[in-house]
């Protein structure tokens, strides 16, 4: 006979339990879940609200950090950035976007980066041609 608590736990177990992962694997699964945490936690992406509808594209075009010198530029970029992985804007209030302050812009850029870089892969910006850099 076990013991109440002895149950609880065997009911709470993953069925995943005891499965051996991949390195790239785990890789992908903890982007994932790193990137849907920066969408509810960063101020700037909780406001926009993004949607993932159907499954993540890309890869995406990075953005040059040395460009992004005015909200004017930095805001359409996170939204190219999300837009290119994937991801519609939800619903918000256009005027409402100069509550935050560039930084908190960029911020939220940089939040999404890395796990869209593992998820999506990227394309990184270049004067002569385009390459393709996938992490």
């Amino acid at each position: 006979m076990r013991a109440p608590e002895d149950e609880l736990t065997s009911k709470t177990i993953s069925k995943d339990a005891g499965r051996q992962y991949t390195a790239e694997e785990l890789e992908y699964a903890l982007s994932r879940t790193g990137l849907f945490r920066q969408l509810e936690r960063n101020r700037v992406l909780s406001f926009i609200k993004p949607k993932l509808i159907g499954e993540l594209t890309g890869p995406f075009h990075e953005p040059n950090f040395s460009n992004l010198t005015s909200l004017r530029l930095t805001i359409p970029a996170l939204f190219a950035v999300l837009r290119e992985s994937g991801f519609v804007l939800g619903a918000f209030e256009m005027e409402r976007v100069y509550d935050w302050d560039h930084e908190s812009w960029t911020n939220a850029i940089r939040a999404i980066l890395d796990p869209f870089t593992v998820l999506v892969g990227t394309v990184k910006r270049n004067t002569t041609s385009t390459e393709l850099r996938v992490e």
